[in-house]
């Protein structure tokens, strides 16, 4: 049990997906202030910097959430009426970001998307908006910290779904999917890769890699997988083999091709043809 609680606040280090926080203004503490979670994914993380008079808020929205931009209007219902609305640019990492802005007499609020294609609200008091830079934040060991110094309840490890997983592999299938999109969706599902497996990008590029190449290989090679239940049954078990390392009915066929993927062996490919062949006509 230790050991388990250990490796959860290991995982909890690092977060699910890209996260921004303050580079300027230079305030303290900093911490987490709030977790947003979904029934298999973390939606959003929001990140505190400063007290008192003095405060500024970052929310990254997180790419397994399926949500629309964020709205100001939902932002803004603290700050109250009498504000106003003016489109500019906000300091991300070494370059400017547009926003949209809206201030009052003691707060302001910005919505932007920054080079990861995040969603980001960034709200302060007492900070003038013109002085806000963002940057990365790569771990929040440091953010936890103050957390629980303020009593926050106990951290839960990241959920995360395999929803990039399948997405990326539904662009693979598609005939029209342009190559933008299939690159954007293999980005999301190696991040989510590397928060479910806690590996390097090497290794779980490798992971995807192999997930979607053995799909399209079964859609080339496999006349059975043009049976709608049969190819969804494929399609899912192999990306919980691949992704979760998980004993699947299909594990026979998933090692045979890995087997292949090392050797490159028209002996294996064959191998592989004939566990998947079986597994579809009911066998093991």
């Amino acid at each position: 049990m230790r050991e388990q609680a250990a490796r959860q606040q290991a995982a909890l280090v690092h977060p699910p997906f890209v996260v921004w926080g303050l580079a300027a203004p230079p305030l303290s503490p900093h911490r987490v202030v709030d977790i947003d979670r979904g029934p298999s994914y973390c939606t959003s993380i929001t990140l505190g910097y400063g007290d008192g008079a003095a405060s500024v808020q970052v929310t990254t929205f997180g790419w397994f959430a399926r949500r629309d931009r964020p709205d100001i209007e939902s932002a803004l219902r603290e700050i109250g009426t009498g504000s106003h609305d003016t489109d500019t640019t906000i300091r991300v990492g070494a370059a400017r970001a547009p926003a949209r802005l809206r201030t009052d007499r003691t707060a302001w609020v910005a919505t932007l998307t920054t080079p990861t294609a995040a969603d980001v609200v960034v709200t302060g008091r007492g900070v003038p908006f013109d002085a806000v830079g963002l940057a990365r934040v790569d771990e929040l060991a440091s953010y936890w910290t103050e957390y629980r110094r303020r009593g926050g309840e106990q951290p839960r490890p990241w959920p995360v779904g395999l929803d990039p997983h399948r997405r990326l592999v539904d662009a693979e299938l598609a005939t029209r999917t342009n190559r933008a999109s299939r690159r954007l969706r293999f980005e999301r599902a190696v991040r989510a890769q590397r928060v479910i497996a806690r590996c390097d990008r090497a290794r779980a590029m490798a992971v995807v890699r192999g997930m979607t190449e053995q799909v399209c290989a079964l859609r080339a090679d496999a006349a059975w997988f043009a049976d709608p239940a049969l190819r969804a049954r494929a399609i899912a078990e192999t990306v919980r083999s691949a992704a979760l390392s998980e004993d699947v009915p299909s594990g026979p066929a998933q090692r045979a091709w890995l087997v292949w993927a090392t050797t490159r062996e028209q002996g294996d490919r064959e191998a592989w043809a004939r566990a998947w062949q079986r597994w579809a006509v009911g066998g093991s």
